[in-house]
Parts: structure tokens; C-alpha cells; sequence
């Protein structure tokens, strides 16, 4: 399933809003470990490895939901983070939402081009970047 932040260039019909969410705890090791670093400078790994986990399961949750009903690809898709601190650890929470599609054939379009693009979407894994030229190549 194509996962963009833009629109995606081909016809399509909106099916609905689609949401997933994930949470991850550092703890208390770790969290001590990245407020150290924290305070002497340079990049906190631990932190980063976690946001990108926890980003990826969120998308992956929302991609479930739009797949179950039926969607190709959701667009529009944002992401919003909360670092929380809890106690003696650390919580990180990663909310996500788009707008599941369903791909269409346009009037007018070339239908050898358009369903070629409509396989090509069904067939990619999940998180695939990909542009608009290599799409419509």
C-alpha cells in the first residue's frame, strides 16, 4: 500500500479517514543514558531509534485499517509526537492519520497507464518512496 504526505497525481475516490497510534516506553537506563547526553550535546540515538519504531507501527496500525476497508493507498498522511516523561522513564506516543483511497480510472485517461500505476500501488510494501515520474514511468 502506497503511505504519502502528498496527493498522489491519479483518480481516485475517497473512502474515509483512517487513524493509528503507538506508544513505547524508554526506561529508566536508557532515559538516563539520553538525558546525559542530553546535557554534554551531540545526538541522542536512543531517542531517535525509538521515534522511528514507534512512527512505524503507528503507520503500520493505520495501513491495517485502510487496507481492511478496502483502500489502495492513503494520502495526506501527518504524524504527531508526544515525549513523555513518566516517573524515572520515558514515553514516547506517535498519533497518525490520512485519508484512505480507493484508485479509480479517470475519464479520458489512457487505461493501459492508469491501471498499470493502480498495480504498481497495490503491489508496493508498506513505507516505499516513491515519486511521481517513476510512477508514471
Amino acid at each position: 500500500m502506497l503511505v504519502t504526505t502528498m496527493n498522489i497525481g491519479l483518480a481516485y475516490e475517497v473512502v474515509g479517514c483512517f487513524a493509528g497510534a503507538y506508544s513505547d516506553g524508554l526506561h529508566a537506563g536508557k532515559d538516563f543514558v539520553a538525558r546525559i547526553k542530553e546535557f554534554v550535546g551531540g545526538r541522542v540515538t536512543v531517542y531517535d531509534r525509538t521515534i522511528a519504531r514507534v512512527t512505524e507501527k503507528a503507520v503500520e496500525d493505520m495501513a491495517q485499517k485502510a487496507a481492511e476497508a478496502g483502500c489502495d493507498a492513503l494520502i495526506g498522511v501527518r504524524h504527531q509526537m508526544v515525549l513523555q516523561s513518566i516517573g524515572k522513564g520515558s514515553t514516547v506516543f506517535i498519533s497518525t492519520i490520512g485519508t484512505g483511497v480507493r484508485l479509480k480510472t479517470a475519464p479520458g485517461a489512457d487505461l493501459n497507464q492508469q491501471e498499470s500505476a493502480k498495480s504498481i500501488i497495490q503491489k508496493l510494501p508498506l513505507n516505499t518512496k516513491l515519486t511521481l515520474e517513476e510512477l508514471s514511468d
